[in-house]
C-alpha cells in the first residue's frame, strides 16, 4: 500500500470516528500533495477534512509518472493476405456493432467470408468481443479478423477463441491444446476436427469423457451429429450410460439415427410387436395396436420414461410415441406399402390416433424427413391442436427444408382473410428464419398490405403481425428493398397502427441493400 492509500484510509477513520473524538491528522506525505494540504489549512476542522479529502481524489485522478524499465518487445503481426473492406461498408459494420442493426451480423459475416474480405482494423475489438459473447459466430468472426486479429487475441484472455477456431490450424495444433482448453475451447475444437479427422474427435472425447461436466458431454455429442457415422458407436456407446439422463437421452437420440445401432434394432423391434395393419371389410385400412401393460425398468436405457406429461396421452401411450419416435417413419411406408398421407388416414380409425401421429413426428423431426414432416406439420396445423406439451414433438417449418414455403403458400391461399395474430400461418411465418426467396416474400408482402388497409376487427387483432414485419426485413432478399410495398403517404386511422413498423422494416431492408452493394463492389 502506497502512501497515498495510507493517508485516504486515515481520512476515512476520522470521518467515521469524527473529527472531535480523533483529532486532526496530519498528512503524511510528501512532495507537492503535502504542500497543497497546507495551503488549505483552515481552523474548521470538518472543513480541513472535506478539503482533504477532495484534494486526494483529484491527486489519485492525475495518476503518477511510470517508472520507465525493460520491455520485452511485442512480435508483430503477420503480413495480411486478405483485402480491407471499402471504408462505406466499414461504418456499414460499425453500425451493426454498435447495436443499430444487430441481426444483420450474421449475414454480414457470410457476405465478408463470401467476397474473402476482413474487417477493418479499428472494428477488431468490438468483433472479437461480440465472439467472446456468441460462441455460434466465432468461426466466421476468425475468418474475416485477418492476422491482426490473431495477433490482438493474444491481449485478451476472452478472445482466446480466436486460436482455438482458426481455420488454419492443423489436427496436431488443436490437439496439443486439448487439455489446456476451456469448456467452450474444447468445443470448438472437437467442431474443428470433425471436419478435418472424425476418428481423431472421437479419440479425444473418450480420453477426456470422465472429466467434462455432464452438460459438456451433452454439447460435445451434439456437435457429432453433422457428420454421424457408424466409426462414431464407440463414444455413443459409452455415452448410452452416462450416470446422466440427458447424457444418455442424446447418445439415444443419435444411435437411433445409425441403422445397425442397438437403439434403432430395440425400437423397431418393439413398434412391430405392437403395430399392425389391417384390411377394412368396407374398404381402406385400419392400423390396429397392441401396446404393453406394464413399464419394462430395462426401458430406461434407451431414456423411455414412465409418466406421460402429455395432455390427454397416457402412460401407455406414452411409451408408443417414445418408441415410435425412435424410428424412421419411412420405415412405416415402406413395410405397409403406404405414403405418409394413407398411413394418417389409417390411423384416424384408431383409438391410438394422436400417439401414432405424436410418434411419428418425433421420428421425422429426428430423421429430418422432409415429405413426413410437410404432411404431418399440415395435419397439426389443420387440426389446431393447443397442447404446449406437445411442441417438442410437433414439426416446425424449419423441419420441412425446401418444402416450407410450398406448405406456407398452401395455408395462406386457404384463408380468405389476410394475416392477423390468430391466423394460421402467422406462428408458421415466425419459425421460418429465412431466407426466403422473392416469389414467397411477395406473396407475405401483398398479404400484409391488404390487412393493413383494413379496419380494426377486434376478432383480429393485428399487434403480433405489425410486430412481425419488422423481423421479416431480415429474410427477405434485400433486392426487393427498391420496391413500394406499402403507400406511406396514407394518413388514415388504420395506417397509424402500421407507420413504426412499415418504417422501420424498410429502413433494415435497405440497410441490408447498401450492405449487400458495398461488399459487392
Amino acid at each position: 500500500m502506497n502512501r497515498i492509500d495510507q493517508e485516504r484510509k486515515k481520512l476515512v477513520a476520522t470521518a467515521v470516528l469524527g473529527t472531535a473524538r480523533s483529532g486532526p491528522l496530519p498528512p503524511d506525505v510528501e512532495g507537492i500533495f503535502r504542500s497543497s494540504l497546507t495551503i488549505l489549512s483552515r481552523e474548521n476542522p470538518e472543513e480541513q477534512l472535506l478539503d482533504e479529502a477532495a484534494l486526494m481524489i483529484n491527486y489519485r485522478r492525475a495518476g503518477m509518472v511510470v517508472s520507465i524499465g525493460s520491455i520485452d518487445e511485442l512480435p508483430t503481426a503477420s503480413q495480411e493476405s486478405l483485402p480491407s473492406c471499402s471504408p462505406a461498408a466499414a461504418e456499414l459494420l460499425k453500425q451493426i456493432l454498435d447495436g443499430s442493426y444487430r441481426d444483420v451480423l450474421p449475414e454480414a459475416l457470410d457476405l465478408f467470408v463470401g467476397h474473402q474480405l476482413r474487417v477493418p482494423f479499428l472494428l477488431l475489438p468490438d468483433l472479437l468481443t461480440v465472439g467472446a459473447r456468441r460462441p455460434e459466430l466465432r468461426s466466421q468472426i476468425v475468418r474475416v479478423a485477418g492476422e491482426r486479429g490473431k495477433w490482438l487475441a493474444q491481449f485478451n484472455k476472452s478472445w482466446s477463441y480466436v486460436g482455438t477456431a482458426s481455420v488454419d490450424r492443423t489436427s496436431e495444433e488443436l490437439v496439443a491444446d486439448w487439455d489446456t482448453a476451456k469448456a467452450d475451447d474444447r468445443l470448438a475444437i472437437i467442431h474443428r476436427l470433425r471436419e478435418m479427422d472424425s476418428n481423431l474427435a472421437v479419440s479425444l472425447l473418450i480420453r477426456s469423457w470422465k472429466s467434462e461436466t455432464a452438460s459438456n458431454r451433452q454439447a460435445m455429442l451434439s456437435l457429432l451429429e453433422p457428420h454421424l457415422s457408424s466409426e462414431d458407436a464407440p463414444i455413443l456407446e459409452i455415452a448410452f450410460v452416462d450416470k446422466s439422463v440427458e447424457v444418455r437421452r442424446e447418445a439415444v437420440r443419435l444411435l437411433s439415427k445409425l441403422p445397425l445401432s442397438i437403439v434403432r434394432k430395440k425400437a423397431i423391434e418393439l413398434a412391430e410387436s405392437s403395430i399392425q395393419l389391417k384390411t377394412r371389410i368396407f374398404g381402406g385400412s385400419e392400423i390396429t395396436l397392441a401396446l404393453p401393460h406394464a413399464y419394462d425398468p430395462e426401458w430406461s436405457h434407451y431414456a423411455i420414461e414412465e409418466t406421460s406429461y402429455i395432455k390427454d396421452i397416457g402412460d401407455r401411450a406414452w411409451w408408443l410415441v417414445q418408441w415410435l419416435g425412435l424410428v424412421p417413419p419411412d420405415y412405416w411406408s415402406n413395410k405397409f406399402g403406404m405414403t405418409p398421407s394413407e398411413l394418417l388416414a389409417a390411423a384416424q380409425l384408431s383409438d391410438w390416433a394422436d400417439a401414432l401421429r405424436l410418434g411419428w413426428s418425433k421420428g421425422a423431426k429426428l430423421t429430418n424427413n422432409h415429405q413426413w414432416n410437410y404432411v404431418l406439420l399440415k395435419y397439426w396445423v389443420t387440426a389446431a391442436d393447443s397442447r404446449t406439451s406437445i411442441t417438442n414433438l410437433v414439426p416446425r417449418v424449419g423441419d420441412l427444408g425446401p418444402l416450407a414455403e410450398a406448405l406456407l403458400s398452401e395455408i395462406l391461399d386457404a384463408v380468405s382473410l389476410p394475416l392477423h395474430d390468430r391466423h394460421p400461418a402467422t406462428a408458421l411465418l415466425r419459425q421460418y428464419t429465412g431466407p426466403w426467396s422473392e416469389e414467397f416474400s411477395r406473396k407475405v408482402l401483398a398479404n400484409i398490405e391488404r390487412r393493413s388497409r383494413l379496419p380494426k376487427d377486434p376478432n383480429q387483432q393485428i399487434w403480433l403481425s405489425v410486430s412481425l414485419l419488422r423481423e421479416f426485413a431480415y429474410r427477405i432478399p434485400p433486392t426487393l428493398a427498391s420496391e413500394p410495398w406499402f403507400d406511406v403517404t396514407r394518413d388514415d386511422d388504420e395506417w397509424m397502427n402500421w407507420a413504426n413498423a412499415v418504417n422501420d422494416f424498410q429502413n433494415t431492408l435497405t440497410f441490408r441493400q447498401n450492405l449487400y452493394r458495398e461488399l459487392e463492389s
